[in-house]
């Protein structure tokens, strides 16, 4: 290799950084897309209730085996759905956005970019593998209350993760709440595991509308 393609070597991996963080950056804006605001209020309240009724009818029956079928049935199908209704959701806001800054690509396109795709299976594959453990750890220990704590605290982590690659700060805010909520779960949960995670579903949907709030009016005053 000579000195000229070793500098056009150079030229060219420094030119595809910048092309990845263009394409990373470009996401910025997209997650904190106002519209997030009455989504994640609409999450709060869905899965803080979703947690709920199970913690209630858990309590009213002694066990949840010993609760009616239809509601033993009909509980956890609600659950399903609200999840697939907001994953279709937030893809939905996620690739409108993408169109409006003119980008010309859809979500499922930014998935090509290794950067990104990296990042995302990161991410989503840690979500399962922790959920999975403190799952685990709660079944062989018959101490549910583990679960919760791991899981705040892994979002903790991933939130900020997000905050880090993509440039939005407001997500440390976010991620701080989390991780504060899963030590307090850590220290002070003793029993009603379903009601603590009702109100960390609120509480953490609550706070990522309150940061993506405040970005926007930050913004629109720097503008």
């Amino acid at each position: 290799m000579t000195e000229n393609d070793l500098v056009q070597a150079i030229e060219d991996i420094a030119e595809l950084k910048k092309t990845i963080r263009g394409t990373l950056k470009t996401m910025r804006p997209i997650l904190i897309d106002p519209v997030f605001v009455p989504f994640s209020l609409a999450a709060a309240l869905l899965f803080s209730l979703l947690f709920l009724a199970l913690h209630l009818v858990i309590a009213r029956w002694g066990s949840f085996d010993a609760v009616p079928l239809g509601l033993r049935v009909g509980i956890p199908a609600a659950g399903v759905g609200v999840f697939a209704l907001s994953g279709l959701m937030k893809l939905r806001i996620i690739n409108r956005g993408l169109h409006r800054l003119g980008v010309g690509k859809t979500l499922r396109a930014l998935f090509r970019d290794r950067e990104f795709r990296g990042l995302y299976v990161l991410v989503e594959a840690g979500f399962l593998g922790v959920a999975a453990v403190g799952w685990r750890l709660a079944a062989e220990t018959g101490s549910w209350g583990l679960a919760l704590p791991i899981l705040a605290l892994y979002m903790g982590f991933a939130l900020s993760l997000f905050a880090l690659t993509f440039g939005t700060a407001e997500y440390f805010a976010v991620g701080t709440v989390s991780a504060a909520f899963g030590l307090a779960a850590l220290a002070f949960m003793r029993t009603a595991p379903l009601l603590w995670l009702s109100a960390y579903c609120a509480v953490l949907f609550v706070a990522y509308a309150a940061a993506i709030t405040l970005a926007n009016r930050k913004g629109g005053k720097a503008r």
